[in-house]
This record gives structure tokens, sequence and C-alpha cells, in this order.
């Protein structure tokens, strides 16, 4: 955040349920796109910043989306956990999400992650939770 910038903060639920993934990515950006922008007031820029709740995990923790990040290019999230590492809220890397659905599903998974398979592997990872 740049110096000077005023952030307001908002958290909301937001519903992943769509059956299938262009209505799940259609609702998810119109979500994004009904976003209050910042703006200027009195010669101070306020920025707004988003926390969507999208998934309570057995143990209570939430996973959620956070927005706008760093790159800002309108449509961009990151995803995070709760109380991820003890009591700090994180981004779970690649390999903490492989490493969870394996011991959630018992089985030996085998990827290999680069910049240009990143989505071959969300699709993995959706084929692995519907078994």
């Amino acid at each position: 955040m740049k110096k000077g910038n005023i952030p307001e903060y908002y958290q909301e639920e937001l519903s992943l349920t769509d059956s299938n993934r262009e209505d799940l990515k259609n609702n998810a950006v119109i979500k994004f796109l009904s976003e209050k922008k910042g703006y200027l007031k009195d010669g101070l820029k306020y920025v707004t910043r988003y926390k969507y709740y999208v998934e309570t995990l057995k143990d209570g923790r939430r996973i959620y989306l956070l927005r706008p990040t760093f790159l800002n290019k309108g449509i961009d999230f990151q995803v995070w956990l709760e109380k991820y590492d003890g009591n700090i809220d994180k981004r779970p890397s690649h390999k903490g999400i492989i490493e969870d659905l394996m011991s959630e599903f018992h089985h030996t998974i085998s990827v290999t992650i680069t910049r240009s398979n990143i989505p071959q592997v969300s699709d993995q990872w959706f084929l692995i939770a519907l078994n």
C-alpha cells in the first residue's frame, strides 16, 4: 500500500457451489465487479480491500479470497487460510495443498508444478476431490 492510502476493509461470504466451471468463474467475476472502488476525499486516497470467505473446514478454520492483490490486474485474488501457521493466516503453497489432499484422501499424488501447468494442477485437485 502506498504511503497516504487509507484502506477500507470489507468481509463477505461468497458461495462457490456452482455446478460447472463457467458458472463458477462468471459468478466470481460478477461479484468482483460489484466491489466498491477506491476514491479521493479531501486530498486523501481511500482504497478498498475485500476478504471473501468461500469455505469452512471441518476444524472451523475458513478459506478466503483476498482482493485486490499486489498485481492489481482487475480480477486477481489470493487464496488464504485462517490460522494456517498456528494463529497466523497464511497463503498455502501448492506443495502444502497437495500434501493436505494426499493426507485427506490417502493417495499419492505426483505433480510437477510449473507456471505453464498450474491450470492442469487445479483440474487434478478438483478431480481428486470428487473421487
